[in-house]
């Protein structure tokens, strides 16, 4: 329901404001228009687990290793998981056949500017924009 069409993140709500006002959008909601969205979010979850497989959320970057994490990636869950929901199922398989280029792209952007100018701290502040742009790339 949330789409970040201007800047990097979600805008002024902060994520008690947003689930507030989710909650009060999904109430008004006819049952078709839900079962929709759950429809969205189960093809987009499928999509992402044939591309990242089981540990698409937990995976971190530390000096040039990718480990498995304990915890939940929130920042990247939200960022992939909206951003592959506007895409269409003809998108998603397209991604989904470009797994590693895809996975290889999202290595590079993630080791960008170790030195503190980027990499993984700054694509957590702008992972909206970031991931949209990784998405066209492998797209295109």
């Amino acid at each position: 329901l949330y789409y970040p069409t201007q800047g990097n993140n979600l805008g002024v709500l902060d994520s008690s404001e947003i689930l507030n006002d989710t909650m009060s959008r999904l109430n008004q909601m006819s049952v078709d228009e839900r079962d929709n969205l759950e429809r969205t979010f189960r093809r987009s979850m499928q999509a992402i687990y044939e591309i990242f497989g089981g540990k698409a959320f937990v995976i971190h970057y530390r000096k040039g290793i990718w480990k498995s994490g304990q915890y939940l990636n929130k920042s990247f869950f939200e960022a992939f998981s909206i951003n592959f929901a506007v895409l269409d199922s003809k998108q998603l398989q397209m991604l989904v056949s470009r797994k590693q280029h895809l996975n290889r792209k999202f290595q590079e952007l993630m080791s960008e500017g170790e030195d503190g100018a980027g990499g993984y701290h700054y694509l957590a502040q702008n992972r909206f924009s970031q991931i949209r742009q990784l998405i066209s790339e492998v797209l295109s």
